[in-house]
């Protein structure tokens, strides 16, 4: 499941604005116990619950090839924009 997702606006013709992109947070996850995480603040998971240094790894790995995924199709869109 991707999590994470390009949100890529093209350039408008006859505006001063130019096309860009955002990575954002597609899917996430909360404390599955209630509580707050981070010194009393809320916060987005972004992985599920890893009890290993392996799972841990894991995740993050998942999530580079997410980010690297994202990169192409990012570099794909800002290819295709007009000059």
């Amino acid at each position: 499941m991707s999590t994470l997702g390009l949100y890529f606006c093209r350039e408008k013709k006859g505006t001063m604005y130019p096309s860009f992109g955002h990575v954002y947070v597609k899917s996430w996850s909360t404390s599955p116990r209630g509580e707050d995480i981070k010194d009393g603040e809320k916060c987005i998971l972004l992985t599920p619950e890893c009890v290993t240094q392996g799972e841990l790894n894991a995740q993050i790995d998942r999530l580079i090839q997410e980010l690297e995924q994202i990169r192409a199709l990012g570099k794909k869109k800002f290819a295709k924009r007009e000059p």
